[in-house]
């Protein structure tokens, strides 16, 4: 048997008794699981049994009523496949043929980079807050690219915001950041651009219950610039950055909520809020700048969004993350992290 373990890691100071389910995960994981391990915290499951492809680990963890929830893709891929070209030592969703100064596994310190560009890593690359650990969003991984840029045209809803000349958009890029020090907390990503900003500039985010949509700006979600060369950006916590999209600078810096109006996993793919309201330590973001838009970024009136009332606090465990993490052994069948 080809066993693969996926564990899911909950903070719990006070040793409160945890209860795990595995249910949700992809029916083909659910069927090839060790029964009794569907409502533990260690996951097992037969590898060599599913065919080559891409599955969903999701886990529920409840304690006292509260409940956090969490999702990482695996690949499984056949064993004729060397382990140089799907290893992927530090999880990030890039292997580690094109993960070199950006390998976390060799640099911890490097864990809150990611590239945008494959094999780019000393400039364009997403940065984040000391501490947080930056991957790849699930449409990034689908497409195979070892990059946090992803093609407009494999997203269900068309980027069809206008121009009034050159580039209708920067990049678009599809990251995960987890490892937030509590859940409903905020997180800092920058993003480097291949050119300035505009006076009309904006932000925009994907979501396949609701196409693309505005950013929604509040007192835990905002927008700052600041000026940047050739892809290298002041880091995160630098005062070089400042309020708003301002036209000139080449650097944007988002602040996300956890759990908040931008976080795309607080919602279901129905557009339905998820159990947890997305209040799980990570915050998922595909999105990109548009120059020369018409758009609003204060628009979630219009949108129809809205952030419940009393949401922080609610539905996390503790006020704490959770994560799951896989190690894998095989004999015919081989699953890479992704």
């Amino acid at each position: 048997r080809g066993e693969a373990t996926a564990f899911a890691m909950v903070g719990n100071p006070n040793g409160e008794a945890v209860s795990y389910d595995w249910r949700g995960s992809s029916a083909e994981i659910v069927a090839a699981a060790v029964a009794d391990s569907l409502q533990t915290e260690a996951l097992r499951f037969d590898s060599s049994v599913l065919p080559a492809g891409r599955y969903e680990l999701k886990v529920k963890a409840t304690r006292q009523g509260r409940v956090a929830m969490s999702t990482l893709l695996v690949k499984v891929v056949p064993a004729n496949q060397t382990s140089q070209t799907v290893d992927d030592s530090d999880g990030d969703g890039v292997i580690d043929e094109y993960d070199n100064a950006l390998n976390a596994a060799i640099n911890p310190l490097m864990q809150n980079k990611l590239q945008i560009e494959r094999g780019v890593e000393d400039r364009y690359t997403l940065d984040s807050d000391a501490g947080i650990k930056l991957r790849l969003g699930q449409y990034a991984r689908s497409a195979n690219g070892n990059q946090a840029q992803i093609d407009a045209n494999m997203l269900d809803a068309p980027l069809d915001y206008t121009a009034d000349d050159g580039d209708v958009h920067d990049y678009l890029v599809d990251f995960e950041a987890t490892g937030l020090p509590a859940a409903g907390s905020s997180v800092k990503i920058v993003l480097p651009l291949k050119r300035a900003l505009t006076e009309r500039s904006a932000y925009v985010k994907y979501h396949a219950a609701l196409g693309w949509v505005p950013f929604i700006e509040d007192p835990a979600n905002r927008l700052f610039s600041a000026p940047g060369i050739d892809g290298v950006c002041p880091a995160s916590d630098s005062a070089a950055y400042q309020l708003g999209l301002n036209a000139g600078d080449r650097c944007v810096m988002l602040e996300i909520e956890d759990g908040g109006p931008n976080d795309a996993d607080r919602l279901n793919a129905d557009g339905s809020v998820t159990e947890d309201r997305g209040l799980n330590g990570m915050v998922v973001d595909p999105g990109t700048v548009i120059y020369n838009s018409t758009v609003e970024t204060t628009a979630s009136t219009s949108l129809g969004l809205s952030v419940e009332a009393g949401l922080s606090g609610s539905g996390a465990i503790g006020g704490l993350a959770l994560f799951i993490f896989a190690l894998a052994t095989f004999i015919r069948r081989k699953v890479a992290i992704q």
